[in-house]
């Protein structure tokens, strides 16, 4: 009888162990994933090095939403992910003027937003 006590408390005892240790690989994975969300959110790189950008010239439609400017900014590779760019158009409260705009594939999310809002009224 002592024998099967001892077997089902280390077997317990090993089930408890292995639920915890998957539990704390889960948690290392979603925090590894959110920090790295968050710092392409807030990222200040463009997609290519300094010195070593080309220009591309867009055109941004009449009314153009962040979506729609996300697709077209994301099918010439100037930005890496559609849902970033429009979280951070979000962020800054971004604005899309309709026009022929020339980017350059150094510029990061914050510059090509800027580039692209309306001119100021004075």
């Amino acid at each position: 009888m002592n024998l099967k006590k001892t077997s089902k408390l280390i077997l317990g005892l090993s089930v408890k162990i292995v639920f915890w240790i998957l539990c704390l690989t889960v948690f290392i994975v979603i925090c590894s994933r959110a920090f790295s969300f968050g710092s392409n959110v807030f990222s200040e790189k463009g997609m290519a090095e300094k010195g070593q950008g080309v220009e591309i010239t867009v055109t941004i439609p009449a009314g153009a939403t962040a979506s729609q400017v996300a697709d077209i900014l994301f099918d010439v590779e100037l930005i890496k992910s559609k849902i970033i760019f429009q979280i951070q158009s979000l962020l800054y409260e971004a604005e899309f003027a309709a026009g022929d705009y020339v980017l350059n594939t150094e510029n990061n999310a914050v510059q090509i937003i800027e580039t692209l809002r309306p001119p100021e009224e004075e």
